[in-house]
């Protein structure tokens, strides 16, 4: 394939990502962007302070939260999208951001909890991001080239179905640095 057609695949899979970021989800970050930006969540004013407490969770505590009801798998996919969309914006670090898919599947799962009382799984509700090697069914992915660019698995790769079986969901696929691939290809 030509520089001048990967050159094009590149931006027509960047163009459908990014359309993926509604108002919502837009950040300008502050410039220049600060060299450290690993607290840039607590201090942009984009997330919320309750946000902020909700993405400061590990897994296990969060799931433990949502168990027991002090945030609902809606408000927790939320902080995270915004979280992430942050990130992103900041780093580029996404291949791909589903929020409206993760805030339907948050929403079925807060209905499930309401219903049943109980969680569905051990991850109820916690937003799981997955690298972009990874098979996720419906979700473009390259493998952090793009070359490779626009598979759309038909199936998830066995650790996602796990993950989704556990009560998890799915919010982005972070991207895998194509540079590091070009390295190794040229060793």
């Amino acid at each position: 394939m030509s520089d001048e057609a990967l050159q094009a695949r590149a931006a027509r899979v960047i163009a459908v990502r990014d359309a993926q970021f509604t108002p919502e989800y837009r950040y300008a970050p502050p410039y220049p962007i600060p060299l450290n930006v690993s607290n840039l969540y607590c201090t942009s004013g984009f997330l919320t302070t309750r946000q902020i407490e909700i993405v400061s969770h590990d897994a296990s505590s969060l799931a433990e939260a949502i168990a027991r009801r002090t945030y609902t798998s809606v408000e927790v996919t939320e902080s995270f999208c915004r979280a992430a969309a942050l990130a992103h914006e900041t780093t580029n670090c996404l291949a791909w951001f589903a929020p409206k898919e993760a805030l339907e599947a948050a929403t079925a799962l807060d209905q499930e909890m309401e219903r049943t009382g109980k969680p569905v799984g051990p991850l109820h509700g916690v937003p799981i991001s997955v690298k972009d090697f990874i098979n996720v069914k419906g979700y473009p992915q390259s493998a952090g080239h793009i070359a490779s660019a626009g598979l759309v698995p038909e199936q998830d790769a066995d650790i996602v179905a796990v993950l989704r079986r556990a009560g998890a969901g799915e919010y982005t696929v972070s991207s895998i640095l194509s540079l590091l691939q070009e390295s190794a290809e040229s060793d």
